[in-house]
């Protein structure tokens, strides 16, 4: 890339007061674009690589997947093999059970589109028709007088059957509709039906409860219809913002990670095979690639397939906001009327008009697009967006493409649901396992047996059993037989047979109680209860 004024690589924003002339150079665009690159990804993509680190391992928990190794040190097995405790390192998490609890309680929630014409006249069209529904209701006895009288019907159905003003207003808010508001609600139905709304509002939640975050972005399709892209939060880039919908951002976008063969499909001749070739040599080492340089991309031109085709690349697709100066000529005519034309920045009025000439200059914002490879300088795709999204009450101002929602936003920071929960799921994974543990380790019930004082027992059979036959006695009738009195006369102060319990003791319902007190813990922090996770049924 060339140098200019207004390119520093990415070490701060462009001047924003550049002439558009500039603003829409290849150098300006690759320099906001390097800025957002370090600023969101990071040179060494190390912002990115820990924001994918964090939000992968959130949905593992989330799955009920969470590496068991974490576990080992914490009962003591850490170094040591697995054989020697006779457990199942199976995830036995909650997490996946409350999860979709969440999520499907999100979705029962039906949204229906409704369009409404806010055009003034229409409006007060509207009301004047519910201003004389609510008339004709409170005088509908006189009103069934006349139609008694003449025989026609004048009350509609609707105010013969209203019984208070709320049911008029009900009626018209879900029945007076016209025919361009219906028209323009089946539209967006069908936008709405084309993008799979379902599936992407069930990704949407989970991607809220997982990562904090969810996005979308906005766009017209080859085919010419809208269409909506969720965008992964590990992917998502934005500028700063405190805003919870991110409504104040002046840059964001995805970064998509695909192979060079995806970009030839993408890119097309924007580039050179040498330069295919270079961006491969670019990327080695780094996105899961080796480290193998290509030379000689003349010799793959004409091939099918060329062996750098497979190098993972990232690309970021980003959007930024601007400013425009435009320039207008108001002239008046011959007939006392006028015409405003748009004029180059360079244009200047004529000094001898025959009619009078006045030079308009007004700003308006602007988006810019742009898809940078990452990690190296070659950028496509680039230039003023052609599809951007404005306001007809403002058409000088302008939206991104990208629509995001963080709850609870803090410094472009939260605390998603799932990692709120993850102290708990790994308190009672240990318990899980404690438990096991236990369990293995615990000796059946036995019995303590003082084998002198089942000595010499005489049944009156006219011999002495043995300590063996008594305890068989014992396990076969539950009735014990010993001698009571020493030799020298003294008696006994101890019970020859004592039952033991099992080697479990209190410990298993301790860690049950725990356990179970961890349970509630979670219920409280996702706002579930026993009815609403099926542990109860609600006695309702």
């Amino acid at each position: 890339m060339a140098d200019t004024p207004y390119q520093d690589l990415g070490m701060s924003l462009p001047n924003p007061y550049a002439p558009d002339e500039i603003k829409s150079s290849k150098d300006y665009i690759f320099s906001f674009a390097k800025y957002i690159e370090r600023k969101s990804i990071g040179l060494d993509g190390q912002a990115y690589n820990q924001r994918v680190a964090r939000f992968s391992m959130n949905r593992l928990y989330a799955l009920g997947s969470q590496p068991v190794e974490q576990y080992l040190p914490r009962i003591g097995l850490e170094n040591k093999p697995s054989a020697f405790a006779n457990i199942s390192w199976k995830i036995t998490s909650p997490a996946p059970k409350f999860v979709e609890i969440i999520t499907n309680g999100f979705m029962k929630r039906d949204e229906k589109v409704s369009a409404t014409n806010l055009d003034p006249v229409i409006a007060a069209e509207k009301m004047q028709k519910k201003e004389k529904s609510k008339f004709m209701m409170r005088k509908k006895e006189d009103i069934a007088q006349l139609e008694e009288m003449s025989g026609l019907q004048l009350m509609p159905e609707h105010v013969r059957e209203a019984e208070s003003d709320t049911e008029i207003d009900l009626y018209f808010d879900l029945n007076n509709k016209q025919t361009e508001e219906i028209v323009f609600e089946e539209i967006l139905q069908l936008i709405v039906n084309e993008n799979k709304y379902p599936e992407l509002k069930r990704r949407l939640i989970r991607d809220t409860i997982e990562c904090g975050v969810a996005g979308t972005r906005t766009f017209i399709d080859y085919k010419g219809r809208v269409a909506i892209k969720r965008i992964k939060p590990e992917n998502l880039v934005t500028s700063y913002s405190e805003e919870s919908d991110f409504s104040n951002i002046v840059y964001g976008g995805e970064v998509i990670p695909m192979s060079l063969h995806d970009l030839r499909l993408t890119a097309g001749d924007q580039f050179t095979e040498a330069e295919y070739q270079d961006i491969a040599n670019k990327v080695r080492s780094v996105w899961g690639n080796g480290n193998v340089f290509y030379n000689n991309a003349s010799a793959y031109a004409n091939n099918t397939y060329r062996p750098y085709d497979d190098s993972n690349i990232m690309v970021l697709n980003g959007y930024y906001i601007t400013t425009r100066n435009q320039r207008f000529e108001k002239k008046e005519n011959a007939y006392g009327g006028f015409t405003v034309n748009k004029r180059d920045a360079s244009y200047e009025a004529p000094k001898n008009s025959k009619f009078k000439r006045e030079i308009i200059e007004m700003k308006d914002k602007v988006v810019y697009k742009f898809s940078l490879i990452l990690q190296t300088d070659y950028m496509f795709n680039y230039g003023l967006e052609t599809d951007m999204i404005k306001s007809k009450d403002d058409l000088s101002e302008v939206q991104l493409p990208i629509t995001i929602y963080m709850p609870n936003n803090y410094q472009m920071n939260n605390k998603p649901l799932i990692e709120s929960m993850i102290p708990t799921i790994d308190q009672m994974q240990m318990i899980r396992y404690k438990l096991q543990i236990l369990i293995a380790k615990a000796r059946p019930a036995g019995l303590a047996v003082a084998i002198d004082g089942l000595e010499d027992v005489d049944l009156g059979l006219g011999n002495s059993l043995s300590p063996l036959e008594l305890q068989e006695i014992y396990d076969q009738t539950g009735n014990y037989y010993y001698r009571a009195i020493n030799e020298d006369g003294t008696h006994k102060q101890f019970r020859p047979i004592e039952t033991l319990p099992n080697g479990m003791g209190n410990q298993l319902q301790e860690l049950i109680a725990t356990y179970n007190y961890l349970l509630g813990t979670l219920r409280d922090d996702t706002g579930l209860n026993e009815a609403s996770d099926g542990a109860a049924v609600d006695a309702r």
